[in-house]
């Protein structure tokens, strides 16, 4: 099952203003990831510039929250400006290909629910999306009154490039040098970056 409880409570403790609907749509992301698969890159990025335009730049985002230790939400607010929509386009597509948990991770994820929620209010909302098939969900309008949220869930192994993407995006290199010790990383960061941008590694 993936580890969610850490994130949950981190999450709990950045919106307070969370709802039992917003928490499981927290667990459902950390378990599932992008939720649905995504193979139209260019619908994907045309849809991420319109959401780009619609947000401000903010510095009091960090550029992304975990999810679990698979899945994380890449803050758009946090990131405009110096990562394209068109390189994170790429990175919500390739991520949508990635495995995903199963019914029951969900399922048993769910139970964490109890330590930030009422047994009443659990119960309620729970016995109804269960009978609906544990479709995914939307944001609750508190929580989009109070957050604004706007990101996008990515795996996890492209979050340490992130710094590299907005590199790149930045200064638009013809060339990218990787350096580091034997097992560093290098050639597993070079295939990352192959894929998310259209290069040759060397």
């Amino acid at each position: 099952m993936p580890d969610i409880s850490q994130f949950l409570q981190e999450e709990s403790a950045l919106h307070p203003k969370m709802e039992v609907q917003d928490a499981v749509k927290f667990i459902y992301q950390g378990v599932f990831g992008c939720g649905h698969m995504v193979n139209d890159i260019s619908a994907a990025v045309s849809r991420l510039r319109t959401e780009y335009e619609s947000v401000e730049p903010s510095d009091s985002l960090p550029d992304f929250q975990m999810l679990s230790e698979s899945w994380a939400r890449v803050n758009i607010s946090a990131v405009k400006g110096r990562i394209s929509p068109e390189t994170l386009g790429r990175i919500f597509v390739l991520s949508a290909r990635e495995p995903k948990g199963g019914a029951d991770d969900f399922e048993k994820s769910l139970g964490l629910l109890c330590k930030y929620f009422g047994k009443g209010d659990i119960d309620t909302y729970l016995q109804k999306y269960k009978k609906d098939g544990y479709p995914p969900v939307s944001h609750t309008g508190a929580y989009r009154s109070a957050y604004n949220p706007a990101y996008r869930v990515v795996s996890a192994k492209f979050i340490p490039l992130l710094p590299v993407f907005a590199a790149i995006d930045s200064k638009n290199p013809h060339i990218v040098g990787i350096d580091g010790r034997c097992g560093g990383g290098k050639t597993t960061y070079a295939d990352l970056l192959s894929l998310v941008y259209p290069c040759n590694v060397f």
